[in-house]
């Protein structure tokens, strides 16, 4: 058995009639059985149309299908699905294809009794118009489409000729950036080498400096210990002058008298070391002898 959907009045009464039809030709129902289903088919805000025009429209399968065409029929809402139809602009992430659909159906329900051909022009056009881009309208229109497949299958090809087209820029655009990238990495790590070596050459510097400081801390720390030592000295030579100038000098020292047996009486000989007298030596000096 095929299964019917239910049908709410917010789609057009035309589409849900065509798959009743369909399922009372294929299961060949009576009168009485098609207002059975159809009825059964309804909920709400549509099972309004059950109790709101009177105890025979239930009762009627021609009266009931009467009501709901005109209340939800497309005749009824032209004005509604034209409003629909020009406003109509490609969603986001919406394809190409369910927005063809979507326009065919807006176009059969806003000029149900146009003929095809004409038709199928509005709908191209309806169709251009809500692809919502510039560039991929005015390259459609310069294609120049006649019907509205024929106006999806132009969009689709270019489409997929500006989607090609992106990628290859994006992929030059990313290779352009990674090399810059490699450039800039290249760059900050020689900025790093460079700031290492100056910062090791600034330490150097430093070290140079405290080097050179202490060396001169040095160099004067000697210079006045040598100045001190220097002054010490002279005050200790000046002390000892004059201790020097206030001593007797010494007598000077007397040459040893020639031993006793060598001394000789002369005029120019040594004088007797027992009197002092020249004329006669130590072992024959009167003195020596008296005592």
């Amino acid at each position: 058995m095929v299964k019917l959907p239910k049908y709410d009045g917010s789609t057009p009464f035309e589409s849900f009639w065509a798959q009743f039809q369909s399922a009372v030709a294929f299961h060949k129902w009576t009168k009485s059985e098609q207002l059975y289903y159809l009825a059964g088919s309804l909920k709400d805000p549509a099972t309004q149309v059950l109790w709101d025009y009177g105890e025979d429209i239930p009762k009627s399968l021609k009266k009931l299908t009467k009501v709901l065409k005109r209340h939800y029929g497309g005749e009824t809402q032209v004005d509604k699905y034209k409003t629909e139809l020009k406003a109509r602009r490609r969603k986001k992430d919406e394809t190409l294809e369910e927005l063809h659909t979507d326009i065919r159906r807006l176009a059969v329900l806003t000029f149900p009794k146009m003929g095809q051909v004409d038709r199928e022009g509005i709908s191209c056009d309806c169709f251009v118009d809500a692809l919502a881009d510039p560039d991929l309208i005015l390259q459609v229109r310069q294609q120049n489409p006649k019907t509205l497949d024929e106006a999806l299958r132009v969009a689709q090809r270019l489409e997929i000729w500006a989607k090609n087209t992106d990628h290859l820029r994006n992929e030059d655009k990313r290779s352009r950036e990674d090399k810059r990238l490699r450039e800039i990495t290249k760059a900050d790590k020689s900025d790093q080498k460079t700031e290492s070596l100056t910062k090791a050459h600034e330490a150097l510097k430093r070290e140079m400096a405290e080097y050179k400081r202490q060396t001169e801390e040095y160099k004067k720390q000697t210079e006045k210990e040598m100045a001190d030592y220097k002054k010490q000295m002279n005050e200790m030579l000046q002390t000892m002058a004059k201790a020097n100038v206030g001593s007797p000098s010494p007598s000077p020292r007397s040459e040893p008298s020639p031993p006793e047996d060598t001394q000789q009486r002369s005029p120019g000989g040594f004088a007797c070391f027992g009197c002092g007298s020249t004329e006669h030596p130590l072992r024959e000096c009167p003195a020596k002898t008296a005592e």
